[in-house]
């Protein structure tokens, strides 16, 4: 059954919706619509949970980037060529052919070679000095005008907006204990963007702390605190 095709319109709709409730980051930016529509499914399936909730319009969405790529049929490794080992010819009883040799053929005659009457070097005629052609005056450039340089206006020192890593990396690196629910509310107290509710934080604290843990970065205590390993 051929998978429903879905508009640009639909896909950014149920990106915005996605975004609006999780803040995505770093965001997807449309190149292409099947770029868009990877990513997009990739990302769902990263962050998003069987608990989270979305309009039937998004979740139609979803289903149907799930049910494309899914369905994606892997490509079978090419059966290796079997190595035939060549089959040894006997030629024992053919009969040898004689090669009758060719007889040499004569030396041609030596032709004496006959010098080339050289030529004599045609007279040079006398060569007209053309009269000097004045050069003509050179005109002056107009002076530049000096360029006005404009005042250089100072850049603001406002920092930019703090994304959900800079959000993480901040309680990260204080070394403090924390359990899940208070790590995520942490998250959501520093993010500047104003969101619906703690999706966001708590899908970007799930896959943070998840790769750190693996990389051994951090550690769980044993009354199950998150904390730098």
């Amino acid at each position: 059954m051929a998978t429903k095709k879905l508009t640009e319109k639909q896909l950014k709709s149920a990106y915005a919706e996605l975004d609006a409730l999780a803040g995505i980051q770093p965001p997807i930016v449309w190149l292409s619509q099947d770029q868009f529509e990877r990513e997009l499914h990739e990302t769902v399936t990263d962050l998003v949970e069987p608990d989270d909730k979305f309009t039937d319009a998004t979740q139609s969405v979803f289903d149907t980037l799930a049910e494309k790529f899914n369905n994606e049929p892997d490509v079978e490794d090419e059966p290796e060529e079997e190595d035939y080992a060549p089959v040894p010819v006997d030629t024992t009883d053919d009969e040898e052919e004689e090669v009758e040799e060719e007889p040499e053929p004569e030396p041609e005659p030596v032709k004496p070679k006959v010098k080339a009457a050289t030529k004599k070097p045609a007279a040079k005629s006398p060569v007209k000095k053309d009269k000097t052609v004045d050069d003509k005056p050179k005109v002056k450039a107009a002076p530049k005008k000096e360029e006005v340089k404009q005042p250089v206006s100072q850049e603001s020192d406002q920092p930019e907006s703090a994304t959900r890593a800079d959000n993480f990396a901040t309680i990260y690196l204080e070394g403090v204990p924390y359990t899940r629910k208070e790590w995520i509310k942490k998250m959501q107290d520093l993010y500047p963007k104003k969101v619906k509710n703690d999706v966001g934080a708590r899908l970007h604290f799930n896959v943070y702390s998840k790769l750190l843990i693996t990389l051994g970065k951090m550690k769980v205590t044993e009354d199950g605190k998150y904390v730098k390993a």
